[in-house]
């Protein structure tokens, strides 16, 4: 009797042990096989992810390979880096020198010194990367209370044309990606649990479901925005049309409204992104609620909003509608402790006037706010034909001076300065040209702007450097050359890199380069602008304050800048002959150069009468056209040689016969 229970416990409790050991098996093969997929999963998400993000930042900070070189970043692409950091799930990214040394880091982009550390030696997972010039992508936990539970990590080569020049680290949020996957990985697992335990028709039905679902998680995310519910940009623009299209031949007037708020970018910046969702939530609930109970609403940017609204009754209803935006967006939201405002701007296009589709109204309302914009916060603009050719004139400009400097149509045109006692040649100031082989001659004053605006200045100044440095190093070497400097060169932070790229490539001596700079770089910091000129006057290179006068003239600029020269604006000389005052003018700031042992040149001059006042005055030096209009490089060795032979006529004791086979020096002969 015992020996039999005996053996039908053994045989009762193997039997469960056996199915617990089968159990726990398939436990831990689902378990390992959730882990595994998870991980994949991540990996492939991250690739995707770093990918488009990393082509996001190549696309648009043209200075990153400098940047992996060790130069500083321009303050576009500081910005830039600002705004990208808050792209998609990127919450950290770093730039590495080719060798792995840490160049610049997101979260420390006002960091001025070297920083101490290497990729490759503190990171050895990485060294992968570096042997074969390919992505390398981890999946970590985080372990650290102010970073995401789970994150990959991401190492990217940086180079163009089949060069490195550097690496991008690249950190992505995966908590909510590990959290969602991992969630279908274990419905994963149980489904082929219960494929095993239930049968194959269970599995199906599961699997149709769970497709379902996915599918309708994929089509919320795909036409609505996560933070605010309203539909997205795509998908808005897409019920426009349809809505526009089952209008009809409708008379009944719509309108079309695109809305800036700033207070986004604000509130994110300064208090963080939870202060930012917060906000964009409130100022949704204010749109949908207050203005637009019966329009379709979405968020279509960062701090954008779009709206139609199916009927107005005419223009004046539409702008009351507009002030009524501005007043109830523009009101404060709270959060937490703090007061969060929000400047408003808005762009309103009308239906039919401005169009009758998605894309000509979409168009319109942008141009609208760009304008409204332009013209300070808190306010509203209606689309306007003549802004819109304005602006497409403005962008064919912004191609035009794209295509001139990848074709080269840019020249430098060089206009004498004389020294007025003595009639010499003293040197030239370089004047950038635009020649366009089917648009002609395009003014200065016309491309300068839209390069500002659009930063191609930056690598259009850089040329002009160069151009003038190698130009010059083929004249005698008592002549400078005068080169304008945008103010936005400053700001780049590369500007004494470039500086020294050109004279370096020309073999050109600092003392003969003078740098021009207007009034309008001055109002901005102070101390940093004075320290790069000051750093500018020990390389040996003149600084001169071109158009004195006008702007934002101030005397202090004058004692707390160091410039070499100052140029009186063309405006003074002209109003020498035709403004009584004018005279007594231009001799107190001629008095005042003398004072300050500052040379002093006058621009624009165009009469003997002018040129003969400025000398007796005091002036030392002056160019216009009475001496020359500026000339392309081909004609400057015309201009030399004849300032050559005429200071030869001018020594005592030299015939004519002994002038006549003059050995020039090798300079002048150009």
């Amino acid at each position: 009797m015992g020996t039999t229970l005996k053996a039908m416990l053994r045989s009762k409790y193997g039997s469960f042990a056996a199915v617990a050991l089968f159990c726990a098996l398939i436990a831990g093969i689902g378990v390992a096989f959730v882990n595994r997929a998870t991980t994949k999963l991540l990996e492939s998400d991250a690739e995707m992810v770093t990918e488009e993000w990393a082509n996001y930042i190549v696309s648009n900070v043209p200075d990153l390979s400098e940047i992996a070189q060790g130069e500083l970043p321009s303050t576009e692409s500081v910005i830039f880096f600002e705004q990208a950091r808050q792209v998609g799930r990127v919450y950290d990214f770093s730039i590495y020198d080719p060798d792995g040394k840490l160049i610049l880091r997101s979260k420390e982009l006002g960091r001025t010194h070297t920083f101490d550390y290497n990729i490759f030696s503190n990171r050895p997972e990485f060294l992968p990367a570096r042997k074969d010039r390919k992505r390398v992508i981890f999946v970590n936990e985080s372990g650290a209370s102010s970073g995401p539970e789970i994150y990959s990590d991401a190492l990217l080569p940086i180079g163009t044309q089949g060069n490195l020049d550097g690496w991008l680290e690249i950190k992505v949020d995966q908590t909510a990606r590990q959290r969602l996957f991992m969630s279908s990985m274990t419905s994963l697992a149980l489904i082929i649990g219960a494929i095993l335990a239930a049968g194959p028709a269970l599995g199906f039905w599961y699997r149709t479901r769970q497709k379902q679902i996915a599918e309708r998680q994929l089509n919320y995310l795909s036409h609505f925005d996560m933070a605010t519910g309203l539909l997205n940009r795509g998908a808005w623009l897409e019920r426009l049309g349809g809505l526009l299209a089952g209008r009809g031949e409708s008379a009944q007037r719509a309108a079309v409204f695109q809305i800036d708020l700033n207070g986004f970018k604000l509130a994110t910046d300064n208090f963080g992104p939870t202060a930012g969702d917060t906000f964009l939530k409130e100022m949704a609930a204010r749109i949908v609620e207050e203005p637009f109970a019966q329009a379709t609403v979405a968020r279509v940017n960062s701090g954008q909003f779009a709206a139609f609204l199916p009927r107005i009754a005419d223009t004046i209803d539409a702008a009351h509608m507009a002030r009524k935006i501005v007043e109830v967006l523009s009101r404060p939201v709270e959060w937490e402790d703090h007061v969060l405002n929000s400047p408003v701007s808005v762009g309103v296009a009308l239906i039919p006037d401005d169009g009758n589709d998605a894309s000509r109204l979409w168009t319109a309302a942008s141009i609208a706010l760009e304008e409204a914009i332009e013209a300070g916060r808190n306010c509203y603009r209606f689309f306007a034909a003549e802004t819109e050719r304005q602006t497409q004139k403005q962008r064919d400009l912004e191609q035009t001076i794209t295509e001139a400097y990848e074709r080269n149509y840019f020249e430098l045109y060089y206009q004498p300065i004389i020294e007025l006692k003595t009639k010499k040649l003293r040197g030239f100031e370089a004047l950038i040209r635009l020649n366009h082989p089917e648009k002609g001659m395009i003014s200065p004053a016309d491309f300068i702007p839209v390069a500002e605006k659009t930063g191609d200045i930056q690598k259009i100044g850089a040329w002009c450097l160069e151009e003038a440095c190698h130009t010059a190093s083929f004249w005698p070497p008592d002549l400078t050359v005068s080169v304008n400097l945008s103010p936005l060169q400053f700001n780049s932070g590369q500007l004494i890199s470039v500086l020294r790229r050109a004279l370096d490539a020309s073999n050109f001596p600092a003392y003969r380069l003078e740098l021009e700079v207007t009034e309008g770089l001055l109002l901005g910091n102070v101390d940093v602008v004075k320290e790069q000129l000051q750093v500018l006057r020990d390389m040996g290179i003149a600084v001169s304050l071109d158009d004195f006068g006008t702007g934002y003239s101030s005397l202090s600029y004058l004692w707390q800048f160091p410039f070499s020269k100052i140029k009186i604006d063309q405006s003074f000389i002209r109003a020498i002959e035709a403004t009584p005052s004018a005279p007594g003018i231009l001799r107190t700031i001629i008095s005042l150069g003398r004072y300050l042992s500052v040379p002093m040149t006058a621009e624009g001059v165009e009469t003997a009468e002018q040129a003969r006042f400025l000398e007796r005055a005091g002036c030392q030096l002056a160019q216009g056209y009475l001496f020359s209009r500026p000339v392309p490089s081909t004609e400057v060795a015309g201009i030399i040689l004849k300032d050559f032979t005429k200071s030869l006529s001018k020594k005592p004791g030299l015939s004519k016969r002994a002038r006549k086979p003059a050995k020039l020096p090798d300079e002048a002969r150009l």
